[in-house]
Order: structure tokens, then sequence, then C-alpha cells
């Protein structure tokens, strides 16, 4: 949390390239760790902006943090919609198996979706070989 709010105050935002990269992979994890732990977005905008006007005198990179772990949940919440439409209709054509399951890592990947989420989704929906 706190390495994401000081590459914030920083300026940076999630994306390509060395910190935009780095930010974009500590917002995913925040997120995880927060859906893991069952804390609000209330309390992480909360520690972020005491954390800021700790360090900084300032607290504006909270909403920026809330915002990006918003839309990778937004983004995750697409990604298990769509695993399930892709469970139900290979199910329906009797074709469940390892060409799903690389078919569902690809396009989670595709969405940016984190590795361990992706098999998550996979585990959740009882795919089997």
């Amino acid at each position: 949390l706190m390495a994401a709010v000081v590459i914030f105050h920083h300026g940076v935002e999630p994306g390509r390239g060395k910190e935009r990269h780095v930010l974009k992979k500590l917002v995913k994890g925040l997120s995880f760790l927060r859906r893991e732990m069952d804390i609000s977005i209330e309390q992480i905008k909360d520690w972020s902006d005491k954390f800021e006007e700790v360090e900084f005198g300032d607290n504006n990179s909270g909403d920026k943090l809330i915002a990006g772990i918003t839309a990778y949940e937004q983004q995750l919440s697409k990604f298990i919609d769509y695993a399930k439409n892709q469970v139900h209709a290979h199910q329906l054509r009797n074709d469940v198996g390892g060409r799903l399951i690389k078919k569902l890592r690809r396009e989670g990947g595709n969405m940016g979706i984190v590795p361990p989420e992706i098999n998550y989704v996979i585990n959740s929906l009882k795919i089997t070989l």
C-alpha cells in the first residue's frame, strides 16, 4: 500500500513502462489482498490517505488508488462472467477439458488478470480434464 501511494504521489499512472508497470502490479496485488482479507475499499482509502498525509503533507492519491483497484476488479468480474459463459457453452458441446482451460488462461491474461486469480476462477468452475 505504501509503495503504491508513493508512486501515485509522484504522478505515475498504472500502465506500461518501469514505474507504471510496477504500479499496475501493486494495484492488482492490493485488490487481491483486499478481497482475501475482506478489507473494504473505504478502509484502503483511509489507510492510504493517512499514510500520504504523514509522509507528504497531503492526500490526493487515495482516489487514484481506489480507481485502479475498482477498474481491476471490474475487469476480473468480466473475466468471471466470460469464463462461466465459456464453460456453459463447452458443456453443451460436451467439450470441457484442456482446450477450454488453455482458452480461459489465454483470455484472462489478455484481460490483464493475474495468473493466480485465473487459476482460482478455473478451479472454482470445477473444470476437470
